[in-house]
């Protein structure tokens, strides 16, 4: 691939990424805000309809919208004790070989959800209390599976252009 067409997709996942990050971000606050008015209102025995769907579904958004930009940027948990005491070599076989790894653990994870998307739209499946489809939140969920495929294939790509990679 050209080095500017290369460029351009790497950017669009990076903002597709960031975007997604940020509300992934407003997901959780408003998990946090609906939870704190929802304990209130059961004190005063006006507990919130549906709480415990709309923060399970949004659990949903918060973590798939979350992983891309988290592995793009970096700020992943990562075990390096090891990858360290490599020779530069083998740490960016290594690193290659669990980026691998990783998209084919993704891969078929997205495969996976979709199917059970499907099979949730072909049931009619929907939340007990608000009646809310259940299946978009699980398409969008194998959406971030795939986009979370691109972004460790961009990293991939990052170490065979950058002399040594990102250790």
């Amino acid at each position: 691939m050209e080095e500017g067409r290369h460029s351009r997709i790497w950017r669009w996942v990076g903002k597709a990424s960031e975007i997604l990050s940020i509300v992934s971000g407003v997901a959780v606050t408003f998990t946090m805000v609906l939870t704190v008015l929802d304990v209130l209102g059961r004190a005063v025995k006006y507990p919130i309809l549906g709480t415990y769907e709309v923060i399970g579904l949004s659990g949903a958004l918060i973590v798939g919208f979350s992983m891309p930009f988290t592995t793009a940027s970096g700020s992943h948990v990562f075990m390096g004790i090891l990858i360290h005491k490599l020779p530069e070599v083998g740490a960016k076989v290594m690193n290659i070989a669990t980026r691998v790894l990783c998209i084919i653990l993704f891969s078929i994870a997205g495969v996976n959800v979709f199917r059970f998307a499907a099979e949730l739209a072909n049931s009619g499946e929907v939340s007990p209390t608000l009646k809310v489809p259940i299946y978009p939140f699980a398409y969008i969920f194998g959406v971030c599976c795939f986009l979370q495929c691109l972004v460790f294939l961009f990293n991939i790509l990052c170490h065979f252009e950058k002399k040594g990679g990102n250790r």
